[in-house]
């Protein structure tokens, strides 16, 4: 981020057929350098910015992805998940493909109650992430 970077690793499946065009794209579009607000570590919360929750680092799709868990029972996982009727993991780019069920089971040890991930409609129950 601090640097502009958007390395998104190794792509699989459909990403393969975007994966050769992204470097054009980053290209055309830019990611201008952005530092940071904040640097946070699993287990930090997030109480300072007056919200109940804390970070789970779950790497994977980027080297620096992480979930965040509420006292509510909500996860807030990016992309290391897809929602929506048929909830599975990341399969289309990532950093570290062996680490995305490393995290996976990380976050299901953390027993969420509703998981909102960064693509598809609909949240993924705690019955389907045991299923994953």
């Amino acid at each position: 981020m601090a640097r502009g970077d958007t390395i998104l690793g190794e792509s699989r499946r459909r990403g393969k057929i975007v994966g050769p065009f992204l470097p054009f794209a980053e290209f055309l579009l830019g990611t201008p350098p952005t530092p940071a607000d904040a640097l946070l570590d699993d287990g930090d919360t997030l109480e300072k910015w007056g919200i109940d929750a804390r970070v789970l680092h779950t790497p994977g799709h980027t080297t620096g992805s992480c979930c965040l868990l509420t006292q509510s029972g909500a996860a807030f996982v990016g992309d290391l998940l897809s929602g929506g009727r048929h909830p599975h993991a990341q399969r289309y780019y990532a950093d570290d493909w062996g680490q995305i069920p490393v995290s996976i089971a990380r976050l299901r040890d953390q027993q969420p109650e509703l998981i909102y991930a960064g693509h598809g409609s609909l949240p993924v129950t705690a019955a389907q992430l045991a299923a994953l």
